[in-house]
């Protein structure tokens, strides 16, 4: 009975230490992807944590951050069985794919625009700027609805603008889907507000969103999407917007590098002027 127990003891180190490994091996493969920057030590952490839901939401996954087994098959550490099937999610390549799977870097995103165009940085990231610190995201109370100026809430008469028809919002949105597929830039920021809640990076500057998108079309110079299904839209009459809710499929391309998917969607419109434009847009990947 003692020996039986003495075997126990001596196999609980070697069974913590292969899960430090797992760990390990699940952290050198997130920085391989430059996903995680923390250190290789076989521990989990915050930091850890949310690279994986990084990981999981560039793949399709349920971004819960736990190193569940899809994740771990979707990162090499675990084999995949003989008779389990090739996870959807490995077809697409470890780099990102999304405009939304990449975080921007606002401070230096306005730093390389104003070292290049002499624009003061603090008028491209004011808050960046007041904060001493790189920022992910602005904050929306500091910002005005574009085209409303000065933080103003819309007028009574805007407020009073009709809401545009579901065929109307057909249109837009297909429109948009065009330009966004086209290599001219200027087409696809012609639908963006001055300053957009962008992708869950917050309120940025539509400079921000065009410089990003530079290196965004350079990287994905082949891209085609279309809607899936019908759009859904609601009216915020008292803000004088429409919020339009829709699925794409998209084709990307770069060389012999392919991508493919479903997201859906959802912008926010400001339909309180002649010209609407996005003022909120966000999208997320669909996994089937």
């Amino acid at each position: 009975m003692k020996r039986h127990i003495l075997c126990l003891l001596l196999l609980i180190p070697s069974v913590a230490t292969r899960g430090d490994e797992e760990v390990r091996s699940i952290q050198e493969e997130l920085r391989r992807r430059n996903i995680y920057f923390g250190e290789i030590d076989g521990r989990h952490s915050a930091e850890l944590e949310e690279a994986l839901k990084h990981y999981q939401r560039r793949k399709g996954l349920s971004a819960t951050g736990q190193d569940d087994h899809d994740t771990l098959r979707s990162l090499g550490v675990v084999a995949r069985g003989p008779n389990e099937p090739l996870p959807k999610e490995l077809q697409l390549p470890d780099e990102p794919v999304l405009k939304s799977d990449t975080k921007i870097d606002v401070a230096a995103e306005a730093h390389e625009i104003a070292a290049g165009t002499g624009i003061s940085v603090a008028s491209i990231a004011p808050d960046a700027v007041a904060a001493g610190r790189r920022s992910h995201a602005l904050s929306a109370a500091d910002h005005a609805i574009p085209g409303t100026g000065g933080g103003a809430k819309l007028s009574d008469q805007a407020t009073g603008k009709s809401p545009q028809s579901p065929r109307d919002l057909q249109e837009y949105v297909i429109a948009y889907l065009r330009a966004v597929s086209r290599n001219r830039l200027e087409d696809e920021l012609h639908f963006y507000g001055d300053r957009v809640n962008y992708l869950g990076n917050g309120w940025v500057d539509r400079r921000i969103i065009e410089h990003s998108l530079r290196k965004y079309y350079a990287h994905w110079p082949h891209r085609s999407y279309s809607i899936i299904g019908a759009i859904d839209a609601r009216a915020l009459p008292h803000q004088g917007e429409i919020v339009v809710k829709f699925r794409t499929a998209f084709n990307l391309g770069n060389g012999t590098t392919k991508a493919r998917g479903l997201t859906d969607n959802e912008i926010v419109i400001n339909a309180a002027t002649a010209d609407p434009r996005i003022i909120s847009i966000t999208e997320r990947r669909v996994h089937r």
